[in-house]
């Protein structure tokens, strides 16, 4: 099912880029293809076709075993890498380009992109899993779920295992039961056969969003996916350097206005920098706008709060929570 999924969005994706191509040649170049106007568009049709292949690879790596799920951010990060990656291309090579023939196949792409990813959501679907615990209340979390369809639940100590499992389904396993011979062989023989098996707390908490704390036992399995994640990283590194590149002229000029203002309405300093506990407990600077309180400008205290606007300088990513900071980072750890 993960496989015809990821095909089936890849090459509607693919489609959806050549009606915003067949698009934008009617009303910019009033030609139905766009090479009819002069072989010099094909670098950037080709750098757009660049962009959308990185992106579908970056988007594809980034599901891991995930039940796929049509998703709206998907399609604007594919679309926003793509322009980004042609408009640095073609800047680096020079070559021929039209500013309202890559904004209309841009607009097009993503209206096209999000119209199929709504119709593949309206459709119903789920995943039919047979499960393999003892756990009630996990077990009755997943009957809720709107797409799991649980067809069978087994006894980890039972004397043997179901009839083989068909097309479409998959065993999730909770793995801190003990098993006993029978069940252990039957697990072993769904795997050779090439069917699922996957964690039950893997499945629970991607049909019911949350967190199978009962199998948590140091810490360090709620983290790791992530760091294993390195073709995540790379092009969610690439993203937040396109969208530092897009928003730069606007943010260098509010950043200058917000300056004037602190430095007119408070006495203290207008930035400061911040340790901040980054990706795998690594420290790094974030710069910030100061905030002065009242209290604070009364007692004479010299000790900025952070408005959360860290600089474009800073280690920050664009997407996710903001980072703690040294102090509460620890306070943190030790309450979990």
């Amino acid at each position: 099912m993960r496989t015809r999924f990821l095909a089936r969005t890849a090459i509607l994706d693919l489609l959806s880029l050549a009606v915003g191509v067949v698009v934008a040649s009617l009303i910019v170049f009033d030609r139905l293809l766009p090479w009819q106007f002069g072989s010099n568009v094909w670098p950037m049709l080709s750098y757009l076709a660049l962009g959308l292949l990185l992106g579908t690879v970056f988007s594809t790596q980034t599901w891991g075993t995930s039940v796929p799920r049509p998703s709206y951010g998907r399609a604007v990060s594919i679309v926003v890498l793509s322009v980004g990656l042609t408009a640095l291309l073609l800047i680096g090579s020079r070559s021929y380009f039209s500013r309202p023939f890559i904004a209309y196949t841009a607009a097009v792409w993503l209206v096209a992109g999000l119209a199929h990813r709504i119709v593949a959501r309206s459709r119903p679907w789920s995943e039919r899993i047979v499960l393999i615990t003892e756990q009630k209340e996990f077990l009755d979390h997943l009957r809720l779920a709107p797409h799991a369809d649980i067809i069978n639940v087994l006894d980890p100590r039972g004397p043997n295992g179901s009839a083989p499992l068909h097309e479409g389904e998959t065993l999730a396993v909770d793995l801190r039961e003990v098993l006993s011979e029978p069940m252990a062989r039957y697990v072993a023989s769904t795997s050779l056969a090439g069917f699922p098996v996957r964690s039950l707390a893997n499945v629970y908490e991607e049909h019911t969003g949350r967190l199978a704390l009962a199998h948590i036992s140091e810490g360090w399995e709620v983290s790791a996916p992530m760091q294993r994640a390195s073709s995540y990283s790379l092009g969610k590194r690439i993203v937040d350097a396109l969208l530092v590149l897009l928003v730069s002229p606007i943010a260098v000029v509010l950043g200058a206005i917000i300056w004037i203002a602190v430095r007119i309405d408070s006495k203290g300093r207008a930035v400061f920098k911040q340790q901040r506990v980054g990706r795998n407990g690594e420290l790094f600077p974030c710069t910030n706008f100061a905030r002065w309180s009242t209290v604070q400008m009364m007692t004479g205290r010299s000790s900025p709060s952070s408005t959360t606007i860290a600089s474009l300088a800073s280690d920050d990513s664009c997407g996710g929570s903001a980072p703690m900071n040294c102090r509460n980072s620890s306070t943190f750890s030790k309450e979990i």
